[in-house]
C-alpha cells in the first residue's frame, strides 16, 4: 500500500488544471477578444466547463485531504493530521458561512502550521530540501501577506503595512527561483525531446505574449497565477519552462511530485480561496519526504488503501 495512491489523486490533478486553465486563464483572456457569436459560444462553454471542473476539484480535494489525514493518523503523525483536519473543517464551514472576521486569519495560520509540520519531517540531501523549501517558502510568504491583511481587518488598523508588499514580492521571487531550480533538479540528464518540447512551449508562449502586449500579459498573469511580473520578464519565461519540465519529467517517471507540481501551479501564488489552498497543501505534501514513494502504472488495480501494510513508508 505505501507505494500506491487512490485514483482520485489523478482525477484531482485533472480537475484542478481544468479549473485553472479554463476558469482563471483562457476564459478570462476572452475579455480581450472581439465578441463574435463564435467567441461568445466558446466563452460560455469554457465557463460552464470551468464551473464543473471547480465543483469536481472541490469534492476530490476534500476526499484527498481525508485520505492524507487518515494515512498520517495510521503512522502517528497526529499533529499534522490534526492541523489538516482543522483546515478541512474550516473549509467546509466556509461553504455555508461568509469568510469574515477571524475565520480567514485562522485558515491562513493553519496553512502555515501545516507547512511547519511538513518541514519538520526532514529530507535527504540539499536538492530534496530545496525542491520542497522554495515552493513552501513562497506559499508561506503569500500566507503571511494575507494573514497580516486579515489581522488588520479584524483589529481595524489603519492602512496596509509596507511590510506586506515586501512579503508578497519575496514570495514571487521564490516562485520564480523554484521554477528554475525544479527544472534543473528534475530534468533528466538525457533530456528527451518530448520533455524539452513540453518545457519550451509555455515559456515561448509567455515571451511572445509579453513582447506583443505586455499590459495584457501582466493582467493575465495576475488573474491566472497571482504573479505581478515585477521582475525582468525573461526570468518568468525561464521559470515557467522549468515548472513545466519538472512536472512533465516527474509525471513520466510516475513520481508523486509529478502530481504535486501541477497542483502547485493550479493553486497559484498567494491563493485566498480554500479550494486553491487545498491544491497547494496537497501539492506540497506530495513533494515532501515521508509520503508513499511512487504512483501506480496506468491500468494497475490499486489495493484497498485502508488495509494495513508492513512495507516501509518511502
Amino acid at each position: 500500500m505505501p507505494k500506491d495512491y487512490p485514483r482520485f489523486f489523478r482525477w484531482l490533478v485533472v480537475a484542478a488544471v481544468a479549473d485553472w486553465l479554463l476558469g482563471r486563464t483562457l476564459s478570462r483572456s476572452a475579455i480581450f477578444m472581439p465578441k463574435s457569436p463564435f467567441i461568445l459560444a466558446a466563452y460560455q462553454t469554457m465557463t460552464v466547463s470551468a464551473q464543473l471542473a471547480s465543483t469536481a476539484a472541490a469534492l476530490l480535494a476534500s476526499a484527498t485531504l481525508l485520505w492524507i489525514i487518515w494515512w498520517m493518523v495510521r503512522r502517528s503523525h497526529l499533529v499534522l493530521a490534526a492541523v489538516l483536519a482543522a483546515f478541512l473543517s474550516l473549509s467546509l464551514i466556509m461553504l455555508f458561512s461568509a469568510p469574515t472576521g477571524w475565520l480567514p486569519l485562522a485558515v491562513h495560520l493553519l496553512v502555515m502550521l501545516a507547512l511547519l509540520g511538513m518541514a519538520m519531517r526532514g529530507a535527504q540531501g540539499w536538492a530534496a530540501r530545496l525542491a520542497w523549501a522554495l515552493p513552501a517558502g513562497a506559499v508561506a510568504a503569500g500566507q503571511l501577506f494575507h494573514a497580516a491583511s486579515a489581522l488588520q481587518t479584524v483589529l481595524k488598523l489603519p492602512g496596509p503595512s509596507s511590510a506586506g508588499l515586501w512579503l508578497f514580492n519575496l514570495g514571487e521571487v521564490l516562485v520564480v527561483a523554484a521554477g528554475i531550480l525544479l527544472g534543473y533538479i528534475y530534468m533528466p540528464r538525457s533530456r528527451p525531446w518530448r520533455i524539452l518540447l513540453i518545457a519550451a512551449l509555455p515559456g515561448v508562449a509567455f515571451a511572445a505574449l509579453y513582447l506583443a502586449a505586455p499590459a495584457m500579459a501582466g493582467v493575465l498573469a495576475i488573474w491566472s497565477v497571482g504573479l505581478t511580473l515585477f521582475l525582468p520578464w525573461p526570468l518568468y519565461a525561464i521559470s515557467l519552462s522549468g515548472w513545466a519540465a519538472a512536472a512533465a519529467s516527474q509525471l513520466a517517471s510516475r513520481k508523486p511530485s509529478g502530481l504535486g507540481l501541477p497542483l502547485l501551479i493550479a493553486g497559484g501564488y498567494a491563493p485566498q480561496l480554500s479550494l486553491h489552498l487545498s491544491f497547494v497543501l496537497i501539492g506540497l505534501w506530495l513533494l515532501a519526504p515521508g509520503r508513499p514513494g511512487s504512483l501506480p502504472a496506468p491500468g494497475y488495480s490499486i489495493p484497498n488503501p485502508w488495509r494495513p501494510s508492513a512495507q516501509p513508508e518511502g
